[in-house]
């Protein structure tokens, strides 16, 4: 469908200078926006309807169809569009929009212009010059996170390699040209005998500055069966690379699964006492061999909130606290004796269903549903209030902005000590086991390397070894990464769970750049 003059026009709808100038004299929307944008914040708002009105305008103004100009932020713009909405998306809004887009032939050479993201290379030059750019502080926490793709082998020209095999590993890190294959005959002995991955490892660096975007370090397609060696090898081999370059690595995040947690109590000596020069002898709570300045690990504090919360809801767990015990039963009479005005719960809140379901965690630990359960005596439900306070204190220590950093710490210790004082109890007590009527091991050992990384921190900061930005704990663990992943799902039809393409797509520099852009 062709433009022109005669066409409706968006200033037809609403008074785009007018708008322009209401952000243009509101300082707090102006710098906001401009931050969503790149600009630092320090540039004049044009809305994007507004650009596009222009473009389309000046372009309908020459006396020939052809040979349509547009400056740099809409072509950007428009590349940006096409790796989000595909080529039959972009065709779409461009035959609409006509001479406000440019061709689609025009979006996609400035996609092939960009530096491509090699499967397993690991981009340090780049993140300084990302984190520069942003004139963000060297000081960075990395998010690590495997997601599911399609197992499919595709050739990149632009590499000349097959992409989507198990790239195969020495120290940890991959070795990239492997699968640089010249005849027919190397094709089919790869696929005979090599393993097509069916997952995409990431890696994310997150800055302190929460005003920073991420920046996708290192993408590499694996089966994700390796041993927790393999993790580290790999993390002391990239850490020593950005050491290089000037920026500090305060931790690295990732969710509980095998490998990575014991490649975190591992890294970090977690349970390995010895107390060194640099920790006070009395402090017995401390169970590292030394206070870190490198080397400190987050266990994603999502992930362990949503396995506490399967361990309370699960029917068939009876957790018991002396002659208290914490089941789902008591909130479940909770929804029969009260209103949700009273305490927001929800029947769907209480399903086990969704692991993943953050919001069930906060409607959970409302201060509702423990004032609800404190009227409730006769139903003896201290066992589940004092599980709901363990879990409010280890979110609020991460996730309260208000908190200072000693109220932090009091906060994650707390909980920490109860679950040490409980486990005890559980292991004298021959009536009860601790794999049947505690939290699962694996949360327990979250918790606690999660309350060490606190008390790191704050040390550290006190010692000027980092900045007072990295108290900002909510910037911890592995959500970058989780991010990463659900705007890659979000470009999939409603019914799939998984990213519906390939690692040779995983690869396109320009998708991840636009992931990175728009979590800005």
């Amino acid at each position: 469908m062709k433009t022109s003059k005669d066409c409706h026009r968006i200033t037809e709808y609403f008074d785009l200078d007018k708008l322009s100038s209401i952000i243009d004299n509101n300082e707090e929307l102006r710098s906001n926006l401009n931050t969503t944008c790149g600009n630092n914040g320090t540039a004049s708002t044009a809305p994007l309807l507004k650009r596009l009105y222009e473009n389309a305008t000046r372009n309908s103004l020459k006396k020939t169809p052809h040979g349509n100009r547009h400056d740099d932020i809409t072509k950007q713009f428009a590349s940006s569009l096409l790796c989000l909405v595909g080529k039959g998306g972009y065709e779409l809004l461009q035959c609409n929009l006509g001479n406000a887009l440019p061709h689609l032939s025009t979006a996609q050479r400035l996609i092939s212009k960009q530096k491509k993201v090699v499967e397993g290379e690991i981009y340090v030059e780049e993140l300084k010059e990302h984190l520069n750019k942003w004139n963000s502080p060297l000081f960075i926490n990395i998010h690590i996170d495997d997601t599911r793709i399609l197992n499919k082998v595709e050739y990149d020209p632009a590499t000349n390699r097959f992409v989507g095999f198990c790239l195969p590993l020495k120290d940890g890190l991959p070795i990239v040209d492997t699968f640089v294959l010249e005849s027919f005959e190397d094709i089919k002995a790869a696929y005979e005998s090599k393993t097509i991955g069916k997952y995409a490892h990431c890696l994310v660096a997150k800055s302190i500055d929460t005003s920073v975007p991420s920046f996708v370090l290192f993408v590499l397609c694996t089966d994700s069966r390796y041993d927790h060696q393999i993790v580290l090898d790999r993390m002391s081999y990239i850490e020593a690379q950005l050491k290089r370059y000037g920026i500090t690595v305060i931790s690295i995040g990732a969710d509980g699964a095998g490998p990575f947690l014991k490649a975190m109590t591992t890294r970090s000596n977690l349970f390995k006492r010895c107390y060194e020069d640099n920790v006070p002898r009395y402090w017995t709570f401390y169970w590292m061999p030394r206070l870190l300045d490198t080397g400190l690990c987050c266990q994603d504090l999502i992930h362990l909130l949503a396995k506490l919360r399967t361990r309370l809801l699960t029917p068939s767990n009876l957790l018991v606290l002396g002659d208290e015990t914490a089941c789902p039963g008591h909130l479940q009479q909770l929804l029969k004796s009260f209103s949700k005005a009273e305490h927001g719960l929800t029947q769907q809140a209480l399903q086990n269903k969704d692991k993943q379901n953050y919001s069930s965690i906060e409607n959970l630990l409302d201060e509702g549903v423990i004032n609800c359960l404190k009227q409730m005596k006769d139903q003896r439900t201290n066992g589940t209030i004092i599980y709901l306070w363990i879990m409010r204190n280890i979110r609020n220590s991460f996730f309260d902005k208000s908190l200072s950093p000693l109220e932090r710490i009091n906060l994650i210790w707390k909980s920490t000590f109860f679950l040490r004082i409980w486990r005890l109890w559980l292991y004298n007590n021959i009536d009860y086991n601790e794999a049947d009527h505690f939290i699962t091991i694996n949360a327990y050992v979250c918790t606690e390397i999660n309350a060490h990384l606190v008390t790191n921190v704050v040390i550290n900061i006190i010692n000027g070894n980092y900045p007072k930005e990295a108290i900002r704990l909510w910037t911890y663990g592995s959500q970058a990464c989780e991010q990463t992943s659900r705007m890659l799902r979000s470009m999939t039809s409603v019914f799939s769970t998984i990213v519906n393409f390939s690692m040779k797509g995983m690869l396109l520099f320009q998708i991840l750049k636009i992931i990175i852009y728009f979590e800005a």
